[in-house]
């Protein structure tokens, strides 16, 4: 997540002046699909979110919050690719490592498996 962010900072496009644009477009702006945008996104991540809550218990902690991590990413623009994948896998495997035997908290390892 911290390479993503230095990566959006180091590599971003100036964007339009918000107050003009507004103007521009008078108070029909939040229901143009342009004002829908953010709420599509949270919606879309939610819908990521309750995909991961109900997988989990079937495939284990690590492979669902791999998948978690992967299919946040992209979603949020970031290109599928190899890296994308091996920093998904990390992060999975780093937060079970983090959780399950550092912190003794259980984590399912999925039903697919034969695990709790």
């Amino acid at each position: 997540g911290l390479i993503v962010c230095v990566r959006s900072l180091i590599f971003r496009t100036p964007k339009p002046d918000i107050a003009v644009a507004a103007s521009a477009e008078g108070d029909d702006a939040e229901t143009t699909p342009e004002g829908l945008r953010p709420h599509l996104l949270a919606l879309g991540l939610l819908a990521i979110l309750v995909t991961y809550v109900v997988i989990t218990p079937y495939l284990g902690y690590i492979a669902s919050t791999t998948l978690l991590i992967a299919a946040s990413a992209w979603f949020c623009g970031m290109p599928l690719s190899r890296s994308l994948l091996i920093i998904s896998f990390v992060g999975g495997l780093g937060l079970w490592v983090m959780f399950d035997p550092m912190l003794s908290t259980p984590m399912p390892v999925g039903k697919l498996w034969g695990g709790r």
